[in-house]
């Protein structure tokens, strides 16, 4: 099983995530001035929190933590 992490901060909700070994996706919605940071790391980019239903969808994911695309 998969754990992912979602938010819209790099600084708040990504980069712990990534450095907690997490599977992270950064919801581009407007933030605090504080948490705008260059992102480090692998982690999805999506442009809604309802954009996430497709990636989180277990048909999506492979035996392998992999996303299925197409």
């Amino acid at each position: 099983a998969a754990c992912w992490s979602v938010g819209n901060s790099l600084r708040s909700d990504i980069k712990p995530a990534l450095r907690a070994g997490l599977r992270a996706i950064h919801i581009k919605n407007p933030c605090w001035d504080y948490e705008i940071v260059a992102g480090q790391g692998f982690y999805l980019q999506l442009e809604s929190l309802e954009a996430c239903r497709w990636v989180l969808l277990p048909e999506n994911i492979t035996d392998k933590g992999c996303m299925r695309c197409g």
